[in-house]
C-alpha cells in the first residue's frame, strides 16, 4: 500500500507541474503574436495566461521550440509504469501465497482450473493484473525513445507510433480476420499462377467463370457464417478462403481434364523445370518486390487512417471494398495486355504488339469510365449494404470520389507497365512504380498530412502518386518501342544482306 500511495504522490505532483505549451506559434517565438500587439510583450504574456486559464492549467511553458517537450509524455508514462508495477508486485505476490495455501483468489462457480489443488487453481484476476501491468510496462520505452531523438522536432516518429496503434473496437476483428484469410493464401497463388498460364493461351473465359462462381460462394458463405452460425469476422474471413479455394480447385481441375499443352498430369506437379523457372522469376520477381513495397506504403496510409478513428477506417474499408471492382477490371485489362503483347512479340510481328497495347488501353478506359460513373451515381447505395451510420457513408463517399474518380490514370499506368512486362522488360517499369509511388505517398504521409491530420487530405495522395508515376512509365514505353523497333530494323538488314 505504501507503494501505491508513492504512485498517487508521483501522479498528483506531475499533475499539479503540469504546464501548457501556450500561444508560442510555429517555432516557438510568439512572433506573430508580437506583431498583433504591435511588441508589447505584456499583452502576449496577459494572452497566453487566458489561455491557460481557459484550458485549466496554471502556468505555460517558458521556452519551447514548435511542440511541448516529448518528456512530458514520458513522465506520465514512467507514473503510469509505476502503477503497474505495483499492481504486478501485488498479483504476483497473490499469486505466490495461493501456491503456499496461504491465501486464495476467489474461485467463480463456472470457472475450471487445471486441478483441484491450490496453486493449479488459475487466479485469473491476478493473471490478468499481470498481463496488463506487464504491457504498460514495456511500452514506457515508446515515448523515451521518441523523446530522446527528437532531431530538432524535426521527425515524426511519436506521430507514426500513434497512428500504428490500432483503436481497441477493430483489433481483435482485425486479427481474426488477418489470421484466417492468411490461411487462403496458397489458394490465391495457385489460382492467379493457373489463371495466367491460361490467359497465355487465350482462354480468359474459364478463369472468369471460375472467378464468378468463387464470387457466389463468398457472398453466400458471408450470409450464412454470419447469419446463421452468427461467426462475425471469422465467419467472412472464412468464406473468402473458402471461394479462393473453390477457384484454384476448378482451374486445377479443368488443366488435369484439358488436352494439349496446358494438360497437368498430378504425378508430376512437384517436379521442378529449371529452365522455364529462370525467365519466369526473372521478368515475375520485380512485379512480386513492387507489390511487396506497395503494401508497405499501403500500411503507412492504413495506419493514417487508423488515427483518425473507428469511422474512417469503417468509410475506408467500405469504399475500398466498392472500387477495388474497379481495379479487377483494369487489372484484367493489364494481363491481356500482356498476354497479347508477348505472343506476337515471340512471332516477330511488332505491329500487332503496338495493336493490343492501344486496344487494351482504349477499352480498359471506357470501362473504367463507365465503372466510375456508376459508382458515383450509385456509391450510397452501395455503401448501404455495408452500413447506415451517416458519418461512415460521408467519409467512404469522399475515398470514393478522390481515389475511384481518377482511376483513369491507374489505366494508363497498368497497360504501359503491363505491355513492357510483355516485352520481357520488367524491372525498369517495376522500379520506377515503386520509387515514385511509394516515395510520393511516404512524404506525403509524414509531412502533408502530419501538418494536416484530415481524411480528405490523406486520400488526394492517390491521384499525386499516380499522376507523378504515370509520366515516367510513358517515357519508358516510348524509349523501349524505339529500342524494339530499331532492333527489329537491324534484323531486317542483316537477312537481307545474307
Amino acid at each position: 500500500m505504501y507503494e501505491l500511495s508513492q504512485d498517487i504522490h508521483n501522479l498528483e505532483f506531475q499533475l499539479e507541474n503540469l504546464k501548457l505549451l501556450g500561444s508560442k506559434g510555429t517555432t516557438g517565438t510568439q512572433a506573430s503574436f508580437m506583431e498583433l500587439f504591435s511588441g508589447d510583450e505584456e499583452k502576449v504574456k496577459r494572452l497566453e495566461e487566458l489561455i491557460a486559464a481557459d484550458l485549466g492549467f496554471n502556468a505555460c511553458v517558458p521556452v519551447s521550440g514548435q511542440t511541448y517537450s516529448r518528456k512530458t509524455d514520458s513522465y506520465f508514462l514512467s507514473v503510469l509504469s509505476g502503477f503497474a508495477q505495483s499492481a504486478y508486485k501485488f498479483s504476483n505476490d497473490m499469486r505466490l501465497l495461493q501456491s503456499f495455501e496461504e491465501m486464495e483468489e476467489p474461485f467463480g462457480t463456472k470457472q475450471i482450473g487445471s486441478s483441484a489443488m491450490p496453486y493449479k487453481r488459475n487466479p485469473m484476476r491476478c493473471e490478468r493484473i499481470c498481463a496488463l501491468a506487464r504491457y504498460v510496462m514495456v511500452d514506457v520505452g515508446n515515448p523515451a525513445m521518441t523523446a530522446a531523438t527528437q532531431w530538432f522536432e524535426r521527425t515524426l516518429d511519436d506521430s507514426a507510433n500513434k497512428r500504428l496503434s490500432v483503436p481497441e473496437a477493430v483489433r481483435d476483428d482485425a486479427l481474426t480476420y488477418l489470421r484466417v484469410y492468411l490461411l487462403g493464401m496458397p489458394f490465391i497463388a495457385i489460382y492467379n499462377f493457373l489463371a495466367a498460364v491460361m490467359r497465355s493461351q487465350g482462354d480468359t473465359q474459364t478463369p472468369l467463370w471460375a472467378l464468378v462462381a468463387a464470387t457466389l460462394v463468398n457472398i453466400a458463405g458471408n450470409l450464412f457464417f454470419v447469419l446463421v452460425f452468427g461467426m462475425g469476422t471469422a465467419g467472412v474471413a472464412l468464406a473468402t478462403v473458402l471461394a479462393n479455394a473453390l477457384a484454384a480447385s476448378l482451374l486445377f481441375f479443368s488443366l488435369i481434364t484439358a488436352d494439349g499443352p496446358l494438360h497437368i498430369e498430378p504425378r508430376e506437379v512437384f517436379r521442378i523445370d529449371m529452365t522455364a523457372l529462370r525467365p519466369m522469376v526473372r521478368i515475375g520477381w520485380p512485379a512480386g518486390l513492387q507489390g511487396a513495397v506497395f503494401s508497405i506504403s499501403n500500411l503507412v496510409i492504413q495506419s493514417a487512417i487508423n488515427s483518425l478513428g473507428a469511422d474512417a477506417m469503417a468509410g475506408s474499408v467500405a469504399a475500398f471494398t466498392i472500387e477495388i471492382n474497379i481495379y479487377c477490371f483494369i487489372n484484367a485489362f493489364g494481363l491481356a495486355a500482356t498476354t497479347f503483347v508477348s505472343q506476337n512479340y515471340g512471332a516477330k510481328n511488332l505491329e500487332r504488339c503496338k495493336r493490343a497495347t492501344y486496344v487494351a488501353t482504349g477499352l480498359n478506359m471506357v470501362a473504367t469510365v463507365l465503372m466510375v460513373a456508376l459508382v458515383l451515381v450509385f456509391g450510397r447505395t452501395m455503401l448501404g449494404l455495408f452500413t447506415d451510420v451517416p458519418a461512415v457513408v460521408e467519409l467512404a463517399m469522399a475515398r470514393i470520389f478522390w481515389v475511384a474518380s481518377f482511376e483513369p490514370i491507374s489505366v494508363l499506368m497498368e497497360v504501359s507497365s503491363s505491355a513492357m512486362r510483355g516485352y520481357g522488360y520488367s524491372m525498369p517499369p517495376a522500379m520506377a512504380t515503386l520509387i515514385c509511388v511509394c516515395s510520393v505517398r511516404l512524404i506525403w504521409v509524414w509531412t502533408v498530412f502530419a501538418a494536416s491530420p484530415d481524411y480528405v487530405t490523406l486520400m488526394i495522395v492517390y491521384p499525386i502518386s499516380w499522376a507523378v508515376t504515370v509520366v515516367p512509365l510513358l517515357y519508358l514505353y516510348v524509349r523501349l518501342m524505339k529500342r524494339i523497333k530499331r532492333r527489329f530494323e537491324e534484323r531486317a538488314l542483316e537477312a537481307e544482306a545474307a
